[in-house]
């Protein structure tokens, strides 16, 4: 037969039952007491996370440096192995200035901020207790964060311990990349009449190249392994000067130069040549004809003499370079000695008025020659050349800084 259960509870049981709410609420009274709560709003949602009261203030410390080569970790006394065996030094990755570093508690309080020392380096002593959220912040213009890897990790992180050391943060520049071993690419030269060979003059060769040699003599083929690339011949592009190298379209701007006893390329004195260095296929890019100033090559040989002599440094193009974005290729004009904007994908260019004068520089001795773009400015080199003082004195460089999008040149150096 069988008996129903009664729903009832023997006083017994209501004891036992009560004695096991009490020691539920003591322990989870313990655990609340013992533990602060560290919530994380996520959304709608909380992360929690809990953290024992014996954590004390932090003491975070770290480095933020240019990863030159993006590979996520600080290289200091990096090497390469150089064509001859011995070991050849790549990029210092440099401590970067002026970072801030920012920790903040699980409630989303400041607990503590700082700025990097001009080596990078940083110590942040942050208050309450952790874990806490580091972020990295006023990056310099024109840098991002870089890949994550060894030394490296995102500009917001996260730190569980009271303190914490080598909470490096490698950021990077994107037109200041470079790889441990680049291809390096240079302009050399020829002599007579350019269109009439077909000897390389543009060429190549990877930075571990040559020799590190002092002495030994002869011979010196050791110098030249492995051999270098012949990337254009002379019959292409003349004799040239400037380069700039697009990375986002793998193109190479080459400008002509005028250079005694040796002839230009197929289009002159104002010619820009682009180049794929993957093949060496070369085509004009521009041409600024007379702007740039006549040809006064004759024969080659005396070369019609001080007219040619005469003109270098003064006819034809000199540096050129292209903005951080690639769109505009910027060349200097050394016949009307003024600044070219020229669009990378077409349209008409500008220019800046003529650069004729420099401090203490007169009698028209003012040259300009040298453009560069670094971390978003536009640079101008201008020689005072003394040529007719003949005064050592007199001879004199100035770098200004000019408008990439007027041309104008800063009133001062």
């Amino acid at each position: 037969m069988l008996r129903k259960h009664s729903q009832a509870h023997s006083p017994l049981s209501r004891t036992n039952t009560k004695l096991a709410q009490s020691w539920r609420f003591a322990l989870l009274a313990a655990l609340v007491i013992g533990t602060v709560w560290l919530g994380t709003r996520i959304g709608n949602a909380y992360v929690a996370h809990t953290a024992n009261t014996a954590d004390v203030a932090g003491v975070i410390t770290g480095v933020v440096y240019q990863d030159y080569n993006a590979n996520g970790r600080r290289d200091t006394a990096a090497t390469i192995t150089n064509s001859d065996g011995s070991q050849l030094s790549v990029a210092f990755d440099r401590g970067v200035a002026g970072v801030i570093v920012t920790a903040y508690a699980a409630n989303g309080s400041e607990a503590g901020s700082t700025a990097t020392g001009a080596d990078g380096s940083y110590s942040l002593n942050a208050s309450g207790s952790g874990p806490y959220r580091v972020e990295f912040t006023n990056l310099p213009a024109g840098y991002f964060p870089g890949p994550v890897g060894d030394n490296s990790r995102s500009n917001v992180r996260f730190v569980d311990g009271a303190t914490a050391s080598g909470q490096d943060f490698g950021i990077v520049l994107p037109m200041a990349y470079c790889q441990d071993n680049p291809t390096l690419i240079t302009a050399c030269y020829v002599g007579g009449n350019q269109l009439a060979g077909s000897n390389p003059v543009i060429v190549s060769f990877p930075h571990s190249a040559g020799s590190s040699r002092m002495d030994g003599g002869m011979p010196v083929d050791d110098f030249d392994q492995p051999p270098h690339g012949n990337l254009v011949n002379s019959d292409k592009v003349g004799t040239v000067w400037g380069l700039a190298y697009a990375r986002s379209s793998r193109t190479l701007y080459a400008s002509s130069f005028m250079k005694k006893h040796a002839g230009f390329g197929p289009n002159g004195p104002g010619a820009i040549y682009q180049i794929n260095p993957a093949n060496g296929a070369t085509s004009l890019f521009v041409n600024a004809g007379a702007l740039a100033g006549v040809d006064p090559h004759t024969d080659f040989d005396r070369d019609n003499g001080n007219v040619s002599w005469n003109a270098v440094g003064k006819l034809s193009f000199g540096g050129i370079a292209l903005n951080g974005a690639e769109t505009v290729l910027y060349a200097m004009n050394l016949f009307d000695r003024k600044l070219y904007a020229f669009p990378v994908g077409g349209g008409s260019p500008t220019a800046s008025a003529a650069i004729a004068s420099a401090p203490g520089c007169t009698n028209g001795d003012v040259r300009p020659f040298a453009v560069n773009w670094s971390n978003g400015q536009l640079y101008v080199g201008v020689t005072c050349t003394a040529e007719s003082t003949q005064s050592a004195a007199n001879l004199q460089g100035y770098i200004y800084r000019a408008d990439p999008a007027t041309l104008a040149l800063d009133a001062s150096p």
